[in-house]
């Protein structure tokens, strides 16, 4: 019988490991900036803007994610059909975040030439992403990280939704094959019960009659047989 093998020892689980080891390092590199983003505008009195915490959020849970599918992958006791539509969700969610993040950093054309220092921003920019970033240089570059960060993380993302599906296709296939061996397998068995159920006996009998007329024959066959003759009305 051909046995199942796993798929995190094919060639394309080799790949899909990598690109998931390559996911951990570009997530684990992006956090960092969206972290120093919220903690400088905290200490500084301003309120984090909803791209830096929505990007944070993304990147905590893609985190969490790829940590543990990994592992999963690793023990082949992995669904690669959730992995397909997992990675899916959170390559779009990476992709907004690169939207939200980046169209202010478009207006940028020579670079981050803001000011060093936060003083110099104006009253009620709490909040305010745009004016965060084109104000104050170390968070232009920070922000610019992050962005760089979620582009990665997104084009990742979907590689590995590919090549998840890659391997549930492989998956399948190699399902059908054992289930086909498995048939092949037993074919033999089966014609030999069959055989074995049409056996022809002397004077031309099956086994099934050779049984009955063994019974009929027996002392306790002619036994009932009375009975049923003694009891049966004339």
């Amino acid at each position: 019988m051909m046995a199942m093998r796993s798929m995190s020892k094919s060639p394309v689980g080799y790949i899909f490991s990598a690109i998931r080891g390559l996911q951990l390092v570009a997530v684990i590199v992006t956090i960092p900036f969206l972290c120093l983003i919220a903690v400088r505008l905290q200490h500084h009195g301003g309120a984090p803007p909803y791209q830096i915490i929505y990007t944070l959020v993304v990147a905590l849970l893609a985190f969490l994610y790829t940590s543990t599918t990994f592992i999963l992958h690793l023990l082949s006791s992995i669904h690669y059909a959730v992995v397909i539509a997992a990675d899916s969700t959170i390559c779009a969610l990476f992709t907004a975040a690169a939207v939200i993040m980046g169209l202010p950093l478009a207006q940028l054309t020579l670079g981050c030439d803001g000011s060093p220092e936060v003083a110099s921003l104006p009253v009620g920019s709490s909040g305010n992403y745009a004016t965060w970033i084109l104000g104050v240089r170390g968070f232009c570059k920070q922000s610019r990280g992050a962005w760089y960060g979620s582009v990665i993380l997104g084009s990742l993302f979907m590689i590995s939704a590919a090549n998840a599906l890659h391997l549930r296709l492989m998956e399948r296939r190699e399902g059908w094959g054992r289930h086909i061996e498995e048939d092949e397998d037993r074919r033999p068995a089966i014609q030999q019960h069959r055989l074995d159920t049409v056996h022809i006996g002397v004077g031309g009998m099956t086994l099934t009659e050779e049984i009955e007329r063994d019974l009929a024959e027996s002392p306790w066959g002619k036994r009932s047989s009375r009975k049923s003759m003694v009891g049966s009305p004339i």
